[in-house]
């Protein structure tokens, strides 16, 4: 379950990985760390509202570092949101997110 405003980034291999950010931009800064160690992640959880950097700014980054790097595949991202207007939705697509996972609202 997801508390508060996290991503999770997951890589897939022999190994069970995974990492947790608690910010857009800490997320950003770890998937670029990974990706230049040679070591990217496959799926991204990106929570949208979060502090610093929200998810949407962090995933158009992200996609941005693998245009400017082409030995860096993009991983597959799903937007974690308790939001399911169709606003939304168009916003996490023009993004190139891959999908959307509803995370129940913090009552």
């Amino acid at each position: 379950m997801v508390k508060g405003s996290q991503t999770f980034a997951f890589k897939f291999s022999c190994r069970r990985y995974n990492k947790v950010a608690n910010n857009g931009k800490e997320a950003l800064e770890l998937f670029q760390k990974e990706a230049m160690n040679d070591n990217p992640f496959d799926l991204v959880l990106m929570d949208l509202q979060m502090p610093v950097m929200d998810g949407l700014s962090s995933t158009r980054a992200m996609f941005r570092f693998c245009e400017q790097h082409a030995n860096v595949m993009p991983p597959r991202i799903v937007a974690l949101t308790a939001d399911v207007a169709q606003g939304v939705i168009d916003e996490c697509r023009s993004v190139r997110m891959h999908g959307r996972a509803v995370q129940a609202a913090p009552g």
